[in-house]
């Protein structure tokens, strides 16, 4: 088997799409040449006169050295993948975890592969190629938000190969680059929100079983899909043209809206099917407290486990109380009330909650997640037309709906579109979505069709949703459980964060020893072997949070925690060490910065063991009146 194939069957197995283009490549626009040192390969693009090496061995073995100061380094991003030298050697190093190359050039990536194995680099996943051409935001999310890697994303460096690439390819460098940089940002905030908030969703979540297992069940919901097609009707400033044709096609189609849409909805005389609830703040409850309970009374709710109390008992309607998929949410075992709700808006959640029930298309509209003229929001939005335009101050420009120039939004409305994003691209095998806001920002992946025309040729009427609530007897037995779980979970990180505050103890103590001699001029009496002892120590302690239980119960509050410091101990881990001394600064440093770490990781685990001890009271007051 010649290398080209050997490469193309390794590629196959990770990246086919790739594979199967460069099996329809050929080389048009390249001489090659090869001198008698198996490194002195060289490309001449011959429409530009322009070759990938002014000295291929010269630039290589410079390269290589200017590499050398990443070396501890797990992961490292590179745009163009030259004649493949480089890698290859570079690979060589077993430090390297992973090197992500870039190449915009598919007939530079065929003769490559034609002439260097680098089956071994691909197959390892070592090595990961990427046809630039085809690399959008879904990709790079997938890529950057991986759990291996993601707390070096702050050292992340796109590396120019070659002055050819940095000449030729400088618009899509910088493209690729603001790709990943938006795809970070959105990995940080998604895993670096306040612990605080975290605390409130697990507090509302074990609080609000009781009223979870004696509704309606999730995945009997599921089941219950009464038509072809779903509009999801969110709050944008387009909302309000769209109410004389969505009260036209209500018969036709299910409607889920977002909660904000429910008091505009009633005002126009249109019921919709669903109603998706999301937040965990009282101020949601608002939707509800200024709709009727006439008007809800036929619809079905399906609010996130984390809701507010208030906002609960403010819905007189059907409520479906389903988890978020939190770790500590699965911990419960609790699946015939299912997960929903991965993205950070309603309109993610009912999007979410369209595809999981099969519908074969759904339109969103009022999806404009951009300000209209001054305003924020649909007119008979409870909070304010402008409730957003008060509050922001860092706003930027995006892509418009129709791609018609750019249009004002902000950050979360930014990542609640990148989230939309992601998602029709995962769905698009099963379902289609047509974006008929007719304004706002543009939602890559959508087709975007006037609301008129999306909705011509539906013309079946809709069945009724008929869901049964959960018989006592069984409620009974699915809060129980839960209880055992919880209390379970209560000893078991009892046990956990003792381990954590001891250890916090013993690195406090050596960081007053280090004080201390520092301020006597002592340095040369640092115990190093106490060191190594408490730096295996840290090691060991920190593989608790590795442990699958560990996980499902602690992770969504630590999470804020160790994506924050795991960012910056990532600068430690990655310092190269020249001497002893280096050495030995190295380890100070690393420990040190621990100390902190430890303090802040045993008292969130507190605070959500007080949390849980009082729920725990609650459920089982909850349990004898069942």
């Amino acid at each position: 088997m010649d290398i080209l194939n050997k490469n193309l069957k390794a590629l196959s197995e990770l990246n086919p799409n790739l594979a199967n283009k460069l099996k329809n490549t050929s080389n048009k626009h390249y001489e090659i040449y090869q001198g008698d040192d198996p490194a002195n390969i060289n490309y001449i693009n011959t429409q530009f006169f322009k070759p990938l090496y002014d000295n291929p061995i010269q630039e290589i073995n410079k390269k290589i050295e200017e590499i050398n100061k990443y070396r501890e380094y797990p992961i490292l991003y590179f745009f163009g993948i030259g004649n493949g030298i480089f890698y290859k050697s570079i690979l060589a190093h077993k430090k390297f975890e992973k090197i992500v190359v870039y190449e915009s050039d598919i007939e530079i990536l065929f003769i490559t592969l034609s002439l260097i194995d680098l089956t071994q680099e691909i197959s390892s996943k070592r090595l990961e190629i990427i046809y630039s051409p085809d690399y959008q935001y879904v990709q790079a999310d997938a890529l950057l938000n991986n759990w291996d890697f993601k707390f070096f994303l702050k050292l992340y460096d796109l590396h120019i190969h070659s002055n050819f690439y940095s000449e030729l390819y400088q618009k899509e460098i910088l493209r690729i680059n603001h790709i990943n940089t938006e795809a970070i940002k959105q990995a940080i905030i998604t895993h670096g929100n306040d612990a605080t908030d975290s605390l409130i969703g697990i507090k509302h979540s074990f609080h609000n079983i009781p009223e979870m297992v004696t509704n309606y069940k999730f995945k009997d919901l599921l089941k219950q899909k009464n038509s072809d097609v779903a509009i999801i009707i969110s709050t944008g400033p387009s909302l309000n043209k769209q109410l004389p044709l969505l009260k036209q096609i209500a018969p036709y189609a299910t409607l889920i809206s977002v909660d904000a849409s429910l008091p505009i909805l009633e005002k126009a005389g249109i019921k919709p099917d669903i109603v998706c609830v999301l937040e965990r703040v009282e101020l949601t409850s608002q939707f509800f407290v200024n709709t009727s309970d006439e008007f809800m009374k036929d619809i079905y709710f399906v609010i996130a486990s984390l809701a507010h109390e208030k906002t609960i008992n403010a819905i007189k309607g059907k409520k479906v109380i389903t988890m978020r998929p939190f770790p500590y949410n699965r911990y419960l075992a609790l699946e015939k009330f299912g997960y929903l709700g991965i993205g950070m808006s309603a309109a993610n959640m009912a999007y979410e909650l369209a595809y999981n029930m099969g519908f074969s298309t759904t339109i969103l509209i009022g999806q404009d997640l951009a300000y209209g003229d001054n305003v924020s929001h649909a007119k008979g939005h409870i909070l304010g037309e402008d409730e957003v335009v008060k509050k922001q101050t860092n706003d930027f420009y995006v892509e418009a709906y129709g791609g018609k120039g750019k249009v004002r939004t902000f950050k979360f409305w930014n990542i609640f579109r990148l989230t939309f994003e992601k998602d029709i691209f995962e769905a698009k095998k099963k379902m289609l979505t047509i974006n008929s806001t007719e304004g706002g920002a543009r939602i890559h992946g959508a087709l975007e069709i006037p609301f008129k025309e999306a909705i011509k040729n539906i013309n079946t009427p809709k069945t009724s949703i008929s869901l049964k609530k959960t018989d006592s007897k069984n409620a009974k037995k699915y809060l129980k459980d839960a209880i055992e779980k919880i209390d379970s979970a209560i000893k078991y990180g009892s046990k956990q964060k003792k381990k954590f505050e001891d250890l916090f103890l013993e690195v406090a103590k050596m960081w007053d020893e280090l004080v201390f001699l520092n301020k006597t001029n002592q340095l040369e009496k640092i115990d190093f072997n106490k060191l190594n002892d408490l730096s295996h120590k840290i090691d060991n302690v920190k593989e608790i949070i590795n442990k699958k239980k560990f996980q499902q119960l602690f992770l969504d509050i630590l999470q804020p925690i160790l994506v924050s410091a795991e960012l910056d101990l990532a600068k430690v881990i990655v310092q190269p060490v020249n001497n002893d001394i280096e050495k030995k600064a190295k380890i100070i440093d690393w420990i040190m910065k621990h100390k902190e770490w430890l303090f802040n990781v045993a008292g969130s685990i507190d605070t959500q063991l007080e949390i849980m001890k009082e729920e725990l009271k609650y459920l089982q007051k909850s349990l004898k009146k069942l």
